[in-house]
């Protein structure tokens, strides 16, 4: 097999995940070393605007495949329970979440902007109190880290996540401390939720030195370092 014969002669093989990293171990690569996505740098803090919305925000497209029903759920309780919040989507949204959110109720709590340039869209970001990560609900998505996370990491600003449970991303989001990963945990991501909406200039206990780990600075210096242990003559 061509991917075997090539990790078996590399002498140094690069992996975005833990997960990969450890499959490319198992068919024979010498050397493999995790190179995740990462951030330019953390942003300035935004401005805290008093007495506005509670705005979540799921910025990028989201297709069926990872549409978060549970949030929806959990959202549509709070609706019903008279919390006042919207939901905005910078991104291409699919018809089935478009129809769930119509189903739940909460389409009229949604505003839609489409595609938006970076700029915009990082404006819309840090105006939010709470940023939607979504990932596969099934073993697809174990192995895999949304390259969103890493700009909402560089926003600073509170995240929620869903998808499939004990990935890389939840343990990314426990070590740095600006969100929480939930699966099906509907009691937990109620109470999470309300925390937030009740408390949105609650102080976030952020690790920082977890945080800059992800800036680009930080990961090109760790391949940096690699190479030229690579390069270096061996006696």
């Amino acid at each position: 097999m061509l991917e075997k014969k090539v990790l078996e002669n590399s002498d140094l093989v690069l992996a975005t995940t833990k997960i990969d990293q450890k499959r490319f171990e198992k068919k024979g690569a010498k050397k493999v070393i995790e190179i995740t996505n990462a951030f330019k740098e953390i942003w300035p803090k935004a401005e805290k605007k008093p007495n506005q919305t509670f705005t979540l925000l799921y910025a990028g497209g989201l297709e069926s495949d990872r549409n978060p029903s549970i949030l929806w759920e959990v959202l549509k309780d709070l609706s019903l329970e008279k919390i006042d919040f919207r939901i905005e989507f910078c991104g291409n949204i699919s018809n089935e979440v478009i129809l769930e959110l119509k189903d739940k109720n909460l389409f009229t709590k949604c505003q839609f902007f489409g595609y938006l340039s970076l700029e915009k869209t990082q404006e819309k970001m840090s105006g939010a109190d709470l940023l939607i990560l979504t990932n596969f609900f099934d073993i697809a998505g174990e192995g895999i880290i949304p390259g969103k996370l890493f700009e909402y990491l560089a926003s600073g600003k509170p995240i929620v996540s869903v998808g499939y449970p004990n990935t890389e991303v939840e343990e990314i989001l426990a070590k740095v401390g600006l969100g929480k990963h939930f699966y099906q945990q509907k009691k937990e991501l109620k109470t999470y939720l309300l925390q937030r909406i009740q408390n949105p200039n609650l102080d976030l206990k952020v690790n920082e030195s977890e945080l800059l780990k992800y800036r680009r600075k930080e990961i090109s210096w760790a391949l940096k370092h690699e190479l030229i242990q690579l390069l270096q003559p061996k006696d």
